[in-house]
């Protein structure tokens, strides 16, 4: 078996440490590399009209005015950004119930860290804005270069997680080069892909949940089940809340 060595006497086999170390090692960077990019990346419509690959989406907690500061976007948490050689980068922002906010797909925003939890908001040219935008609901989001390129601690994820997953498939590729030490390929392949779906599912399965917006889609699918078809109606007493509806 692919598992197994010959003595020198050829009596009996012995197993091959030496490749159950490379796998062990190929397999736990594939693991971490895969575990940083989809900790990193989401695939949804969530931050404009179709489908794209973004940043990790960050819970938002307050935006309002510092003095001395600016327009000022605090996070729920850690927002786990660093700044990183350009002076700001591009953000969008979904869910704040705010129409400037919300269509920043098109109204292009920009911020820059300030501390661990707290981003300065500015305008598509990286100026200082004016006004109020109030908010305290809602995520934002990185394009998905930028937010791998300003995540991570010393070295950013975008060069982490490519290089951890480039190093796992060259040691694969290695072993597979040399005849003593090859595995059959559907196992390689295999073990490969399911540590990839398996590391990928954990990832998304241990994201932090945010309480408040989790009880906010809860009641939206609630609303969708009781008034799946909603019509426009007419302005006055019919269209208010009725006692009955909040008790």
């Amino acid at each position: 078996a692919w598992w197994q060595r010959p003595s020198p006497a050829l009596d009996h086999c012995a197993l091959r440490i030496d490749v159950g170390i490379h796998l062990v090692l190929s397999f736990c960077c594939l693991t971490i590399g895969c575990t940083l990019l989809s900790r990193n990346l989401q695939l949804t419509t969530a931050y404009g009209t179709h489908l794209q690959l973004v940043g990790r989406s960050i819970p938002i907690s307050d935006i309002s005015q510092e003095l001395g500061t600016g327009l000022v976007l605090r996070i729920v948490g850690r927002h786990g950004l660093r700044q990183r050689y350009r002076n700001s980068f591009p953000i969008m922002f979904e869910g704040t119930g705010n129409i400037f906010l919300d269509s920043s797909a098109e109204i292009r925003f920009r911020a820059r860290v300030l501390s661990d939890d707290r981003l300065e908001l500015l305008s598509s040219s990286g100026d200082a804005l004016e006004g109020e935008f109030p908010a305290s609901a809602g995520t934002v989001a990185l394009p998905a270069t930028r937010s791998l390129m300003h995540s991570g601690h010393s070295v950013p994820v975008l060069v982490s997680g490519p290089l951890s997953i480039l190093l796992a498939l060259a040691t694969l590729a290695v072993m597979a080069a040399h005849p003593e030490e090859r595995i059959p390929e559907s196992i390689s392949t295999g073990a490969a892909l399911a540590v990839s779906v398996v590391a990928i599912l954990l990832s998304k399965l241990c994201a932090p949940r945010i309480p408040l917006k989790a009880r906010l889609d809860a009641y939206q699918r609630k609303l969708q089940k009781v008034n799946p078809s909603p019509q426009q109606c007419e302005r006055g007493a019919s269209r208010a809340i009725r006692l009955e509806q909040l008790l």
